[in-house]
């Protein structure tokens, strides 16, 4: 999380025109911005309770971070404002301004205001680098960022190749829908050349992504239902998560939700990995039986041969076994942690160095040795 004034300069540093200003809007009446879907799925951050607290602050402090628009129309008196970024933050003001009519702070809105039109790439590109930049986006969310940036590219190339986009397209909330239709325009207009890659989007937003990643987020993300999706990214869900319950379920979407809704009842959100794979495993059993499964204790499971040298030496472990949950999200994780040290990334500090050494070995001691094969 970065402060107001670090994504300020944010906001300056990606807004794609020159003569950019700083200045207060009117909130309603000539000249007040005017707000459209932005690809962000209606939730409770834009209920009046999840906004409580930004109200608050924004009545205490005023809007500390401005809002982004686009300045559109040639005369003064037919000015309109288009809103680019800070849809929460616009929403608190109007919903401010009904609580407290006369509050200064909630008279006009602090705007970054950018000469217009800008094209569907620019709009882009600065929502979801100030989105990168006020916090790290979940899965669910950068997938949908990444859709709606590649979405943004291929309407620029269709409209410089004279394909005509409807407005209705580009306006579509969902940005699978919104890329399936353009998509389809592209084929018709039969021009492959002006297709776009997920390295083009990559490069153009300055992103370190491989586009193999890129690809892995937007197929878990088209695999599972929005609402289901935008529940992941709150409990913040990983990838590799998302990867196993979208093949665990066959990409059957009720069945997804049933799964998650049912680890979620008991309170156990991360036993979601193992009851995806658990249920592609049985999927006869019912989504109630295969949680039970995954709660029981399991029994350590020890390949064939070395069980029956333990059975034959008297040398079985009776300890408990390992969690199994603990055990599938700490494989989960190492693996993560492998990947990204064979890429070259190290740990924040020493301290984190030498901790994880003292834990490797450590579990290196503490497992079990596989029975020696004798002569």
């Amino acid at each position: 999380m970065v402060g107001a004034d670090q994504r300020s300069h944010v906001a300056l540093r990606h807004c794609p025109a020159n003569g950019r200003t700083l200045e207060l809007l009117p909130l309603t009446g000539p000249g007040a911005v005017l707000t459209e879907v932005q690809g962000r799925m209606p939730g409770p951050a834009y209920t009046r309770e999840g906004l409580a607290d930004l109200i608050n602050s924004i009545a205490e402090l005023g809007l500390l971070h401005p809002v982004g628009v686009e300045r559109l129309g040639g005369s003064q008196e037919a000015v309109s404002h288009r809103l680019v970024v800070g849809e929460r933050r616009l929403s608190a003001l109007r919903m401010g301004a009904t609580l407290y009519p006369n509050h200064p702070n909630f008279a006009s809105v602090p705007a970054l205001v950018c000469p217009g039109p800008l094209t569907e790439t620019e709009r882009r590109r600065w929502q979801l680098a100030e989105n990168l930049a006020r916090e790290k986006l979940q899965p669910g969310e950068l997938a949908a960022a990444l859709l709606l940036q590649r979405c943004a590219m291929l309407t620029d190339n269709l409209t410089a190749a004279g394909v005509a986009v409807e407005a209705s397209i580009t306006r579509d909330p969902d940005p699978i829908g919104r890329l399936n239709h353009l998509e389809a325009l592209r084929h018709d207009s039969g021009r492959p050349d002006l297709a776009v890659a997920w390295r083009d989007v990559l490069q153009r937003l300055g992103l370190e992504m491989t586009p193999r990643r890129a690809s892995a987020l937007v197929a878990a993300f088209k695999a599972l239902p929005r609402q289901l999706s935008t529940d992941l990214d709150t409990h913040q869900v990983a990838l590799a998560t998302r990867a196993v319950l979208a093949r665990g379920t066959g990409g059957q979407a009720a069945l997804a939700m049933d799964l998650w809704q049912a680890v979620k009842d008991k309170g156990r959100p991360e036993l979601i990995t193992a009851v995806a794979r658990e249920h592609a495993r049985q999927p006869t059993l019912a989504v109630d039986e295969v949680v039970a499964l995954v709660e029981r204790p399991h029994p350590p499971r020890l390949p064939a041969s070395a069980a029956g040298v333990a059975r034959q030496t008297g040398t079985e472990n009776p300890a408990a076994a390992l969690d199994h949950s603990l055990l599938e999200n700490t494989i989960t994780a190492m693996r993560h942690l492998v990947a990204q040290l064979r890429r070259g990334a190290t740990p924040a500090d020493q301290f984190a160095t030498g901790s994880l050494r003292m834990l490797a070995t450590e579990i290196n001691r503490l497992l079990p040795r596989p029975a020696e094969a004798t002569s």
